[in-house]
């Protein structure tokens, strides 16, 4: 079954990829956020669904709208998915790795809708891309971070956090969205290809937490405090988590 799942997943995610990307495209070239908001919803539902993926989300916490810098944490691929999902309300900007702007058609799909591509092995190239992402904030995109800078293995906890998240919360001034993220490494694991038994993800948003209190020298402190309070809801998280496997 889960085999069978997986080559279903493949066949559908690459035709699907190309058309989406070819709209956002279109979509860039316009200047329409609309249509790239409309790829990234019905992108992103139309992944779930392929997968039969079942979400459940409590983002009560958070503000109806913007401004915001979500900082998640990154267990899968399927993290973008779900983000774009639960948070179809907000215009959002990835921060994302840079090899994915290499990909022929979602590239230049992903820039075309503010997306901002992120050397994480070069400082001086990961700070000049902060001040993009810190820019996008300013047109009005909420940008998102994962500061543990790529997809974790061992989910049972949260990774060590970088600090570039904090150093654009600080910059921008915009409260910090904490997101917490359970269940996606058991869809399509790290380091993986094939799908795993689990359908079911949880997404938390926590009460949002003002950068005021700290200056750029004290980002350390900032991005150490995030995962001290992100990683308590974690636990908490995983504690209620049975994964639901499906045969």
């Amino acid at each position: 079954m889960t085999l069978i799942r997986t080559l279903w997943f493949y066949a559908l995610l690459v035709p699907s990829t190309m058309v989406f990307s070819f709209i956002a495209i279109c979509g860039g070239v316009l200047k329409s956020r609309a249509v790239c908001k409309w790829v990234e919803r019905n992108w992103s539902a139309f992944t779930l669904w392929t997968v039969g993926v079942r979400v459940e989300a409590d983002l009560a916490a958070l503000p109806e709208k913007g401004p915001l810098v979500v900082i998640a944490n990154h267990q899968s691929q399927f993290d973008i998915f779900l983000l774009f999902y639960v948070l179809a309300r907000y215009p959002l900007s990835f921060v994302a790795k840079k090899s994915l702007f290499r990909i022929p058609l979602l590239g230049p799909a992903m820039l075309a809708a503010g997306h901002v591509p992120i050397d994480r092995a070069n400082n001086r190239e990961a700070m000049k891309a902060m001040n993009v992402a810190a820019e996008r904030a300013q047109q009005g995109f909420c940008p998102v971070v994962f500061p543990e800078g790529t997809r974790q293995t061992d989910t049972s906890r949260l990774g060590e956090f970088k600090t570039g998240g904090s150093i654009l919360a600080i910059k921008t001034g915009a409260p910090i969205a904490p997101v917490i993220i359970h269940g996606s490494g058991g869809i399509l694991p790290a380091n993986g290809f094939m799908l795993g038994k689990n359908r079911r993800v949880t997404v938390r948003a926590l009460e949002p937490i003002s950068p005021g209190a700290y200056t750029l020298k004290q980002r350390d402190q900032l991005s150490s405090d995030l995962h001290d309070i992100m990683s308590g809801a974690y636990r908490d998280l995983a504690s209620k988590h049975t994964g639901d496997p499906t045969p």
